[in-house]
């Protein structure tokens, strides 16, 4: 045991109390911090610091950022936390990691977590490796770091902060999500808005973002060069190779630059989807057609209707092959049915089906999915979810009074214990 008895100053009294000092002053020492046998004690800012552990006790000026490490020593994490305090800042704004009390102020707990404020940016919790947002400086605001004082976790994982302002409690729940692709992550302040999406199955995602094509590979991301300024939309691996839709056709060279190749100039307008059809064949989704594209000749053939009463479709943003290996094909204004070889259109569904079979009571599709009893989901743009029992010719729709959080639904994915993800 160490008992620390003497600081290095009395407490102030009579004229040399000032607001600075009676802010920080204490005898228990504000801002310490304590891991296992070790301590890093203070008086408070701009005051000396004591590390004490079982062997010795080391005097120390203050310095921002200082942290006990899960190796017992002291490290100054000040520099971490002002870089990840950057895609937080104001547009332009530095933040250096000289930073003083006026930038970014640390409340120390025990380890593994303290408490990071920055009055432009809010309450961050800091793990020693990375910063989770609490609260906004809307939501949290003191003034100045010299309102804020200590905090502590209980056992159900509620922070609570207390402060001049009154006592913060904060309650933390499980993120089932993990964000891939944001501003932050990219460190790139331009539109970051992915159409189009693949993973390989060796932990290598592509994404289409915008006008970008950027790749995940070991956890790092990486620009690959594109050179254009049209929007990106559709992803398709077949047989080892990479296409991307724009209002062209690209493919990604396997060159160390990783640059793409225009196939065809078609201007298609925008190239929704695309999907494998055969080993020499793709399956092409666009503004106002459905395609396929034969790879070794270069060549587009639009997949025609065999009927006159099937309206042509408009924005086709998926393909779902099926059991019977037809295949349907998700418009916008509807759910059009393949042959096996996307040879022709052979019947629609929507609301400008032939007869009452035919019609959906929906409009401006944007996804859909045929589950394993055959029963189709529609994620629409503005009527929530629907829900096809084709046999039983009965339709229910979900929207936000059912518990969804928007009308405006995306995409339907499933997994492999019977749920879907909108």
């Amino acid at each position: 045991m160490c008992e620390m008895k003497v600081w290095d100053e009395i407490e102030p009294k009579g004229d040399k109390i000032t607001p600075a000092n009676i802010m920080f002053y204490g005898a228990t020492g504000p801002g310490c911090q304590f891991y296992q046998d070790c301590a890093l004690l203070s008086l408070g800012e701009n005051r000396p610091r004591y590390f004490v552990s079982p062997k010795e006790v080391i005097v120390l000026p203050f310095v921002n950022g200082l942290l006990v490490s899960s190796r017992k020593k002291l490290e100054n994490s000040l520099q971490d936390v002002s870089d990840a305090l950057v895609p937080y800042a104001a547009k332009g704004e530095r933040i250096p990691a000289g930073s003083n009390k006026a930038l970014v102020y640390f409340l120390l707990g025990d380890y593994p977590v303290t408490l990071v404020y920055r009055e432009k940016d809010g309450l961050f919790l800091y793990d020693y490796h990375s910063l989770v947002k609490l609260l906004s400086p809307e939501q949290f605001t003191i003034g100045g770091g010299y309102a804020f004082y200590s905090f502590y976790i209980d056992r159900q994982d509620n922070i609570w902060v207390c402060t001049a302002n009154g006592l913060y409690k904060i309650k933390l729940t499980k993120n089932h999500f993990t964000p891939f692709f944001s501003k932050r992550q990219l460190h790139d302040s331009t539109d970051n808005q992915v159409r189009g999406i693949y993973a390989d199955g060796a932990n290598n995602i592509y994404a289409a973002a915008w006008n970008r094509l950027w790749v995940r590979k070991d956890g790092r991301y990486h620009l690959k060069e594109t050179g254009l300024n049209n929007v990106l939309y559709g992803l398709c691996r077949h047989q080892g190779e990479l296409y991307i839709g724009e209002k062209d056709l690209y493919k990604l060279t396997d060159a160390p630059d990783g640059r793409l190749v225009k196939l065809v100039d078609i201007n298609l307008r925008e190239i929704w989807s695309l999907d494998s059809l055969s080993p020499g064949e793709l399956l092409v989704g666009a503004t106002s057609a459905i395609l396929r594209y034969d790879i070794a000749n270069r060549q587009f053939g639009e997949v025609n209707s065999a009927s006159p009463d099937i309206p042509p479709p408009q924005f086709v943003y998926r393909f779902i092959k099926r059991k019977d290996n037809t295949i349907w094909a998700v418009a916008q204004n509807g759910l059009y049915l393949l042959d096996q070889q996307a040879k022709r259109i052979l019947d629609y569904f929507g609301e400008s089906g032939r007869d009452a079979s035919h019609k959906l009571p929906l409009d401006l599709l944007l996804d859909a999915y045929e589950d394993e009893k055959g029963v189709i989901w529609f994620a629409t743009n503005g009527n929530g979810l629907f829900r096809w029992d084709r046999n039983r010719k009965e339709f229910r729709q979900f929207n936000t009074a059912d518990g969804l959080v928007s009308d405006i639904l995306y995409r339907i994915e499933p997994d492999s214990h019977g749920n879907l993800w909108i």
